[in-house]
């Protein structure tokens, strides 16, 4: 939906309310549950690629995959749980995130765009939620732990659904992907995920796969495809930021104790 005006808090809630009955507007639900993830090397602390083909992406669909590397360790890995509860890789000024709450599974949100003049309102529904291996802070047992959500498909078993990246040995991984719904000026999925690895690094992960929904949208392609690489360096920034602003201020609390 597109406006020539910011859309009002009343205009948006009721864009909201108006996704509870709407269905995915794609048919690969749930497939960048097991596609991307870590690569065989890790050296650099941050790689993308946008645009290429890529192994498992549906046929005809443009596939964006960035990793950066957040730090090491488990504060680091905590640090990026949060940041992804608090949905702050949003939190860039041209793009606002609405009805975002604790990830969870069939929890529908909109994305208000500014760009070029205009705003714009894409509703998406989380697909499903990853949580394997997530401690707390004071909880010592490092031992594995595996939790997996996904939203109700219709004709199919979301359990049946392969793992993310069950192969990738005992990394640990909190994210959630959603998709979008008719109201979106895309079609596709898009992925976010934390990892800590067992060399003890913790990379922040996005992988999407989309098409343009909209003759219109087709029509303005390369705006678009600019659009979706900046959200996603953009995003992969702020990931970075907030883990060292929470780094930095638990250096400063320690020095106070």
């Amino acid at each position: 939906m597109y406006f020539f005006h910011k859309p009002s808090d009343k205009e948006i809630a009721l864009f909201l309310l108006a996704q509870a009955d709407q269905s995915f507007s794609y048919p690969h639900v749930g497939r960048t549950k097991y596609l991307g993830g870590r690569s065989e090397s890790q050296a650099g602390t941050s790689r993308a690629h946008t645009g290429k083909p890529a192994s498992g992406v549906p046929q005809g669909y443009i596939c964006d995959h960035r990793r950066t590397k957040l730090g090491t360790g488990l504060q680091v890995f905590q640090a990026g749980i949060d940041a992804i509860n608090q949905w702050q890789m949003f939190n860039l000024g041209w793009l606002t995130i609405y009805g975002a709450g604790q990830p969870q599974a069939g929890l529908n949100v909109c994305v208000l765009a500014h760009h070029l003049g205009f705003w714009s309102l894409n509703a998406c529904r989380i697909v499903y939620v990853i949580d394997q291996g997530s401690v707390a802070l004071s909880d010592h047992d490092l031992g594995p732990v595996s939790n997996l959500q996904s939203a109700a498909m219709p004709g199919r078993n979301p359990s049946a659904l392969p793992d993310l990246q069950s192969a990738n040995g005992s990394a640990r991984r909190y994210g959630f992907a959603y998709g979008t719904l008719f109201s979106h000026a895309e079609r596709g999925e898009e992925r976010f995920l934390i990892e800590w690895l067992e060399d003890d690094t913790v990379w922040f992960d996005v992988f999407a796969f989309s098409l343009p929904s909209t003759l219109f949208v087709a029509l303005g392609l390369p705006l678009a495809r600019v659009l979706q690489r900046r959200f996603s360096r953009q995003a992969s920034q702020a990931m970075v930021e907030f883990v060292a602003d929470r780094e930095k201020h638990s250096v400063i609390s320690d020095q106070v104790v």
